[in-house]
């Protein structure tokens, strides 16, 4: 097979737009402040985006043009990688039909079988290179005139969009606190107390500029972070079921080994089973609200990019997981919050690092530069760190995330919210 040239320098057109139109569109599902102690963000919620809008078009015409000129060369890059493998296994298929064979069992594959095979995996190979070096070329070029100010916009409107959720969420919360007094006074009062226990207990993290991005997930990016408030423990299953003694929160739809809900020895067991939508509700329900991904990254690990809560050690019996006992599933399910002292992050957060893995309410999209929180992040609701479940230590690093996670028994969460 010919090698296929090094294709033309491209700029990430696929990737700057899923991650801001795919972002907008997620966006509105999710909240970012809490009931009253978050109300001050909720002052520019009408912000306009006119001036972002306004950049947008006068550059356009410009940018159209360079992305169609890329567009042109990525089609013409794929057609001459799958021509030269077509030729390629064409050749394959020459070679094999003037192979003669040895003698072999009819068990046995025959030589020239495999060498076709292993002529034709080679061509795989080759073209499987050459694409992964196209789209590294492609992640690494300078974007098309025009696209840091259609970048600019999206990430405006999809804050416009997330704080317009956040005013609709919290009117939300207020309706059903009401409800809840109107319903049984007495009872309201105790939901009310335990919010605000709940709420007090919480630990208080500094104000940051780090860096955040694990270096198989693009360019590190420096975020700043404004001061915030994380729970020292993951949310108890007793916990949730008073909001759903409330009314305010459902029980959870997924069921099965290892979820704790409707398990009476349980309560002080992490809550989950619960998708990242309940998982917010229930923070909401409280007036707080899920961390978003780069709250959770510095909460875990501080400024200095460590690989588990407590340092760069190995976990050993620090973190309740799988690793320790023998092989997955001794674990045998979730322990209880703050069971394991040495699994501690810098600010003395527990359990960050297993038990459960925790939902997040966005996705951090690693662009390069230095960028502001929320506005950091686009996308919708991942998980964080390893669970209780994992046998390899890999699995436990802070940095580890599933963007396509579901209600699992291996996922929980903790309720975040502003000074």
């Amino acid at each position: 097979m010919s090698d296929v040239p090094p294709p033309p320098r491209l700029r990430p057109l696929v990737a700057l737009r899923a991650a801001g139109l795919l972002g907008l569109s997620l966006l509105a599902g999710y909240a970012g402040a809490s009931l009253g102690a978050e109300r001050s963000t909720s002052e520019d919620t009408d912000r306009s985006c006119d001036p972002e809008r306004a950049a947008v078009a006068r550059s356009e015409p410009e940018r159209l043009r360079c992305e169609e000129e890329l567009d042109a060369r990525r089609r013409a890059a794929d057609a001459e990688r799958e021509a030269n493998f077509a030729t390629c296994t064409a050749n394959c298929e020459a070679a094999r039909s003037t192979c003669v064979d040895a003698p072999a069992s009819p068990d046995d594959e025959s030589p020239c079988e495999f060498a076709r095979r292993a002529c034709v995996t080679r061509c795989e190979d080759g073209r499987g290179d050459s694409f992964r070096f196209y789209e590294w070329e492609l992640l690494s070029e300078e974007p098309c005139p025009g696209e840091a100010e259609a970048f600019a916009l999206e990430r405006c409107e999809a804050e416009v969009a997330r704080r317009e959720a956040v005013e609709a969420e919290e009117a939300e919360m207020r309706r059903a606190h009401a409800e809840e007094a109107r319903r049984d006074p007495a009872r309201a009062e105790a939901y009310a107390a335990a919010r605000r226990e709940a709420n007090e207990a919480m630990v208080a993290i500094p104000a940051a500029t780090f860096e955040m991005g694990p270096p198989d997930e693009g360019p590190a990016t420096r975020v700043r972070l404004p001061a915030f408030l994380l729970d020292r423990l993951e949310v108890t299953t007793g916990a949730y079921a008073l909001c759903v003694e409330a009314g305010t929160c459902r029980p959870p739809e997924a069921e099965g080994p290892g979820c704790n809900f409707r398990q009476a020895d349980r309560a002080e067991h992490p809550m989950n089973c619960v998708s990242g939508a309940e998982a917010n509700r229930y923070c909401r329900w409280r007036g707080a609200r899920l961390p978003t991904e780069p709250e959770w990254d510095y909460a875990a690990r501080g400024d200095d990019r460590r690989i588990y809560a407590w340092g760069n050690e190995e976990p050993g019996s620090r973190p309740h997981w799988s690793g320790d006992c023998g092989g997955r599933g001794c674990g045998r399910g979730t322990a209880p919050v703050g069971s394991h002292p040495l699994d501690v992050s810098p600010f003395g957060l527990l359990d960050m690092t297993g038990n459960v893995r925790e939902w997040v309410s966005d996705r951090m999209q690693y662009v390069g530069g230095e960028v502001d929180d929320p506005h950091a992040a686009l996308g919708s609701f991942v998980v964080r760190a390893g669970d209780w479940g994992m046998d390899r230590s890999r699995y436990l690093r802070v940095s580890t995330r599933d963007v396509h996670a579901e209600a699992q028994a291996g996922t929980g969460f903790r309720c975040a919210r502003r000074p």
